[in-house]
Order: structure tokens, then sequence, then C-alpha cells
């Protein structure tokens, strides 16, 4: 009986002291960018206010939130185009020399209007409009209402360019492609303009040889990744 469990014990130990099977297996990334002209302005307003008052800076934020609304109506936009934040309201200190919070200084009330422009080509109309009019701070992003069929055709082809790139390379080594194991969309930015988006301040002035009615958004670049790991075949 104790040559038995001697036995027994031995078997256990040298099975679990085999090495494992390296797994043979081959990790490469597929990238498509697909580029569409875009077909719409997103604009945000963001209009703040300060006293130290709360009911004047509510007031006083209120009164320019609707001024910027008729503006925005004149321009002939559409009420389904147009969506104002929730206010938000937060105290400001004064600080000493150290950085300590000091005295209370005000409140800051502010809110942010989007806005959709569905006609492109009158980008320099609202852009003097909401930049020189309501005073406040506005950015805008060039978008197309095709970035999801988009998004699918470049995500895709990104999964077809991994597969030939890993076909390709274990080619050259003289192996063949096994099945996938693990795929992943690379998380990142889906779309970019071929322009920077910039943010405007009311308070920065126009350069003097602005000229207008000549902007030019370019192209918007939808990019996808994806990360494919692909078994070896035997």
């Amino acid at each position: 009986m104790r040559k038995a469990s001697l036995g027994l014990a031995l078997v256990f130990i040298v099975a679990a002291a085999a090495p494992a099977e390296t797994e043979r297996s081959i990790s490469v990334t597929g990238t498509a960018v697909i580029q569409v002209v875009p077909d719409f302005v997103a604009w945000n307003v963001s209009i703040v206010d300060t006293n130290a008052a709360l009911l004047v800076a509510k007031h006083q934020n209120d009164g320019r939130i609707s001024a910027a609304m008729e503006l925005i109506k004149s321009l002939g936009t559409q009420p389904v185009d147009v969506q104002t934040s929730n206010v938000s309201i937060h105290k400001e200190y004064n600080h000493d020399e150290q950085g300590r919070q000091t005295t209370f200084k005000h409140y800051v009330v502010s809110r942010t209007i989007s806005v959709k422009q569905r006609d492109v080509n009158r980008f320099d109309e609202f852009f003097d409009a909401l930049v020189e009019e309501t005073g406040a701070d506005v950015n805008f992003n060039w978008q197309s209402s095709r970035i999801y069929d988009l998004r699918k055709d470049a995500r895709t082809s990104a999964v077809q360019i991994a597969k030939q790139k890993a076909e390709s390379m274990l080619s050259e080594l003289g192996a063949k492609l096994g099945p996938v194991i693990t795929v992943e969309e690379d998380s990142g930015r889906s779309l970019t303009s071929s322009i920077s988006n910039v943010a405007y301040s009311a308070e920065a002035p126009k350069p003097d040889d602005e000229i207008t009615g000549t902007f030019a958004p370019g192209a918007i670049d939808v990019r996808v990744s994806v990360n494919v790991k692909f078994g070896i075949a035997e």
C-alpha cells in the first residue's frame, strides 16, 4: 500500500512539473481611414457671468442666453438643432500668495448652447455672429451625419487589413494563419478634422488679414483601429 502511494505521488509531481505548451500566435493591428466632406458644423456657445450676488449673476446670464438664442434663431436655425445645457453655479474664492483660499470672491453662473449648423456654406456668417455678437466663448467641430455608417465600413476594412498583415508576415516565415483568438477595437477618437478644432474667445481680435467667405473645412478622417490575435496553424 505504501509503495502504491509513493507511485501515485511521483506521477502527480511529474505531471505537475511538465511544461505547458507555448501558444503559437501572432498579434497585429489594422487601421482604416475613410475621408468624407463634413455636412454640418456643431457649435458650442458658452456664456459665463460673475457677480458677488447670485441673483444678479443669474439674471445677467439669463439675459445673455436669451439674446444669444434670438440671434441663433435669426440665423434660420431650426428649434430641433438648438439645445441649452443646465445652469452651472459655483463659488470662487480669493487666494493668498501661498495659494491658500481666503475670502469669497463671487459666484460663477454659466450655461452652454449647442447649435447644429446644417448649411456649411454659411460658416462665415455663423462664425461672425456667434463670436462677435454673443460676447461668449465659442468652439466648433466639423462633423458628418454619416459617421455611424462610415465607422462600420472603416471597421470592416481595418479587420481585413489586420488579417492581410498577419498572413503576409507568416508567409515570409513559412507559416500559415490559424483561427482568431481575440479581437478588439482600439478605443480612441473616431472623427478628426484636417484642421484643428479651434476655440475662439470674444475678447480675442481677429487677424487684420482675415478674409471672410473663403473658409474651407477640408475632409474629415473617420479612423478605426482593431487589434487582432491569430493562432498560427500547425
